[in-house]
């Protein structure tokens, strides 16, 4: 019997980061489609925004005794749980022992479970492990890049763990993230751009390639569908279309009625990265943590993917252009009081 054939009320899946961006509407999606969701929940605190359909199960990745309770009666696992790129400012220790790590725990205690050759492991990674892209972008041949950040970096070094395990799985892995509710990266750039103190690295001509949330969890709902978990594949997902910097940013201005940002010179800046680089976290001044090498080089090369494979094999689709999905995150920003009126 394969799995569009069983019942919903048959099949109990845990995801992992329940209470993080994607883990929410993943959690929302599910339960709206009458799966039994459990939800692993590490800051008990943060079980309130969750739906109360959804059954709450306190755990912590780093402490491995506190997996197999998780894990029991599961038929499925959608791992999303992970310290996540706003954060690149910590040491690359705290990623590889939290994102790589933890895998490995949640895993080892998968494999620990007398059904483990029936549960179904899907583990959220990111487009981020392929770095740097060509302009008419990567598909999952694509190697892994040789310049990442310390979250792309834990995330492939993650992928090389999930792809040691015996038991099913895939990988899945959205490209940048946007969407109502994401209180990190787009909060930030949309901050700045109202207060006119956001600036385009260079000419703006590089690609990338924003999925909206809703893109990504059908794609995470098509994969728990449809997925090859038999020969272990990964897949892209993105969004509809790339788009240059320049337009990104220049759709994010219009949003927020705000003249689009000033191009600035490249190099000084990526240098001043570079120098920033060797200073310890706890030296440099609040506003420069996040001014990293790999941050400013976001802004020369193309991260542009392929998802042929998805589309083949799962029937994925994007359809939110960042035209349609941009002034729905800048409107939910605006009700929870997160950008002033002006």
């Amino acid at each position: 019997m394969t799995f569009l054939e069983t019942n919903a009320a048959d099949r109990v899946i845990l995801v992992t980061g329940a209470t993080g961006f994607v883990g929410q509407h993943t959690v929302k999606l599910l339960l709206q489609k009458k799966w039994r969701v459990r939800a692993l929940v590490h800051n008990p605190v943060k079980r309130a925004v969750l739906p109360p359909a959804a059954e709450i199960v306190e755990g912590d990745l780093l402490l491995p005794r506190t997996l197999s309770a998780a894990i029991d009666g599961v038929t499925d696992i959608i791992h999303g749980a992970a310290l996540m790129s706003n954060y690149d400012h910590m040491p690359r220790q705290k990623f590889y022992e939290v994102n790589v790590e933890g895998t490995n725990n949640l895993l080892a205690a998968l494999a620990g479970n007398k059904d483990h050759q029936a549960i179904r492991f899907v583990h959220i990674s990111t487009a981020g492990v392929l770095g740097p892209t060509p302009e008419d972008g990567a598909d999952e041949n694509f190697p892994y890049g040789r310049t990442l950040s310390n979250y792309e970096w834990s995330k492939m070094e993650s992928e090389k763990v999930v792809k040691r395990y015996q038991g099913p799985w895939i990988i899945l892995r959205p490209s940048q993230l946007y969407g109502p509710g994401m209180t990190y990266g787009w909060l930030d750039v949309a901050q700045k751009i109202q207060h006119r103190n956001f600036y385009l690295l260079g000419p703006g001509t590089a690609k990338i390639h924003p999925a909206h949330i809703s893109d990504i969890t059908r794609g995470i709902e098509l994969a728990m569908l449809r997925g090859n978990f038999r020969d272990r594949q990964s897949y892209l997902l993105a969004g509809p279309n790339p788009v240059t910097l320049k337009d990104c940013f220049k759709t994010l201005s219009k949003c927020l009625d705000r003249p689009e940002p000033i191009s600035i010179p490249y190099a000084p800046v990526y240098w001043a990265a570079m120098g920033l680089s060797w200073l310890p976290s706890s030296l440099r001044p609040a506003s420069l943590k996040l001014l990293s090498p790999h941050r400013v080089r976001f802004f020369r090369y193309h991260r542009v993917y392929k998802t042929n494979q998805a589309y083949h094999q799962l029937g994925y689709q994007a359809e939110i252009s960042v035209g349609q999905g941009f002034p729905e995150m800048i409107k939910c920003y605006r009700d929870q009081g997160l950008l002033k009126s002006f």
